[in-house]
């Protein structure tokens, strides 16, 4: 989520460095786009051969899958700890997960 800092008034409204039709996925439990599993993939081969003594993530699935990659990918014996919590979950965005709107009308 971008900061008040990176937001800007336009016309007395606040406007925000994303496009008008940006989707939060919040508490949603979607799972990854086939972008975003090619995302995984990709940083959980990056992990290798990195020294991981545990890995946290959410119970939301594109989280868990996220690190599983890393989980799944890393060569070193024994393998880190996974855990999973709820307590990690995004920030919820009420009403801006339902769909694609206008950010402007969300905010507001």
């Amino acid at each position: 989520m971008h900061s008040a800092k990176s937001q800007k008034r336009e016309g007395g409204k606040l406007t925000f460095p994303f496009p008008p039709t940006a989707l939060w996925a919040g508490h949603r439990d979607a799972p990854l786009t086939n972008h975003g599993f090619n995302q995984a993939t990709r940083l959980g081969k990056q992990f290798a051969d990195v020294p991981i003594t545990a890995i946290y993530t959410s119970d939301l699935k594109r989280a868990r899958t996220t690190a599983q990659a890393v989980y799944d990918h890393n060569q070193q014996e024994p393998k880190p700890t996974f855990t999973v919590s709820t307590l990690l979950r995004e920030q919820y965005f009420g009403k801006a997960e339902i769909g694609r709107a206008s950010c402007r009308e969300r905010v507001s």
